[in-house]
């Protein structure tokens, strides 16, 4: 009968065992403790029903039976574990303390370190431990045991941390500015901050604080980008290059493991590129707000992600100046406008860029003039005389060209030759490269005063052809007209 009832008491306890539990169950040594930070607080076990022959560290502040072990990663320098103790078989209640490891392996009980009070009531009783002098991300064990090996329930309803670190989280690296339309490659950085763990100690994955969690596999990365943009990963899920569409925003990573949510943000602040170009006439300009005073780069903050740039180039007022020469009398067009006379002529103009230009030129007239004036007459008392075909007006570069009876090669080119021969004399003046031209005619005279009953002599040449008063015509006929003079003094008569 007593064997009966044990056999319902032991599977009663074991049913109670199995419902109670919150997370992995403990292990028999420290070397097989679970981590137990994602569970924390609430872990809720029960003793072990079976004794335990493994694993009992000195000192401790009793005998121990039915110990068990689980292990957390040291976040600040001391905790506070209060323990709910429950359901106790006995009424004995529980005894515990937390150890650290001296590092050996394999280790032995000499290397267990006491970080704790060693809690030990002896009743059924909420435990109350203090481990202090704890090392940041270190490993440390907590033992507890059924007193006089009772089998009880026990829920660890809350952790006090006191002392707290302040450990680096993980953060997004990768450029804050990037251009519009441009690609960055984002990385998120874990803190070179792994646990401390034993040598000879493989802990499962499964840790939960932020901290840790470079040494998690099982997790996924989410990677987002502001509005607009393009997200590409790789080359691993830590990393990704994200194409920027024209606004700023937030580059995030939402790392998901088994026991956490963790959301890493970077600000972004996008530039967007304007370009503007203007003509120095068109302004004033202003742009967000503000003046503009001529080329040069301005920005201006659309929102808190977005920033513009304007690069602007206001093209300046030009004026062309060049010289033109243009014979007297004619024009010249320029850009559509006909250009005449000589000084200075404004003309405006669209240049290249679509700006008003203006083309100011200097016009020279090219005088090229022939134009002779009456000429002296050569005679016995003046047998040379001096061509007036210079003009003062003329530009020095015409060139003057003279023919005629008395002109030689090395005066035809002369302004004012002097000849001695009568005759008809054509004169031309002309630019070299230009073509002005110009031309006149003189008739050079040969003469003497008229003296009665002193013939000249008639020349066997046009051009040498003396003028006769007319004195001698009267009653004259040559010696070899074969005829005489029907009326003597009668020129017609004569002549014809």
């Amino acid at each position: 009968m007593g064997n009966h009832l044990r056999s319902i008491v032991l599977v009663f306890f074991c049913y109670t065992y199995v419902q109670a539990q919150v997370g992995p169950p403990p292990g028999l040594t420290a070397e097989e403790a679970p981590l137990i930070d994602c569970y924390l607080p609430g872990y809720a076990q029960a003793t072990n029903i079976l004794p335990n022959d493994q694993d009992w560290p000195p000192p401790f502040c009793g005998s121990v039976e039915n110990n068990q072990w689980m292990a957390f990663t040291a976040k600040s320098g001391t905790y506070i574990f209060t323990i709910e103790v429950g359901n106790c078989q006995n009424g004995n209640g529980l005894q515990a303390m937390v150890f650290g490891l001296s590092g050996n392996c394999p280790y032995f009980p000499g290397d267990f370190i006491p970080m704790s009070n060693c809690v030990d009531p002896g009743t059924e009783t909420t435990l109350e431990v203090i481990a202090t002098n704890l090392n940041y991300n270190e490993v440390y064990y907590l033992m507890i045991d059924g007193w006089a090996g009772d089998i009880c329930d026990y829920t660890i309803v809350e952790v006090e941390k006191l002392d707290p670190y302040d450990p680096e989280e993980p953060f997004i690296d990768g450029p804050t500015t990037v251009q519009a339309g441009q690609p960055g490659a984002y990385t998120i950085v874990f803190p070179p901050a792994p646990p401390h763990i034993n040598p000879c100690y493989n802990f499962p994955d499964t840790i939960c604080s932020s901290a840790c969690i470079s040494s998690i596999d099982d997790y996924s990365v989410t990677w987002t980008g502001p509005p607009g943009s393009q997200v590409a990963i790789g080359p691993n899920l830590y990393s990704c290059v994200i194409l920027f569409g024209d606004q700023g925003g937030l580059v995030t990573a939402q790392l998901v493991g088994p026991c956490f949510s963790l959301t890493l943000e970077l600000e972004v602040v996008v530039e967007v590129y304007v370009y503007q170009s203007h003509c120095q006439g068109d302004g004033p300009f202003s742009y967000c707000g503000q003046p503009l005073f001529g080329s040069g780069t301005y920005s201006c903050q659309i929102d808190t992600y977005t920033m513009e740039i304007l690069n602007l180039m206001v093209f300046p007022f030009q004026q062309l100046f060049y010289q033109e020469e243009i014979c007297a009398g004619e024009c010249v067009t320029v850009e559509g406008t006909e250009v005449c006379g000589g000084g200075t002529h404004i003309v405006p103009f669209v240049d290249d860029v679509g700006c008003y230009a203006e083309f100011v030129i200097e016009v020279e007239e090219i005088t090229a003039e022939a134009s002779l004036p009456p000429a002296d007459t050569l005679s016995p008392d003046n047998p040379s005389i001096v061509l007036p075909g210079y003009n003062p007006n003329n530009s020095p570069e015409v060139i003057y060209e003279w023919t005629g009876p008395g002109i030689t090669p090395d005066i035809a080119n002369e302004p004012s030759p002097e000849i001695s021969l009568p005759g008809w004399y054509h004169l031309g003046v002309y630019h070299p490269t230009l073509g002005c031209y110009s031309s006149d005619l003189i008739i050079i005279y040969y003469d003497s005063n008229c003296v009665p009953d002193t013939p000249v002599a008639p020349s066997d040449s046009c051009w040498a052809a003396p003028s006769f008063c007319s004195t001698y015509l009267d009653g004259f006929c040559s010696s070899t007209a074969g005829y005489s003079a029907d009326t003597a003094g009668n020129l017609n008569t004569v002549l014809n």
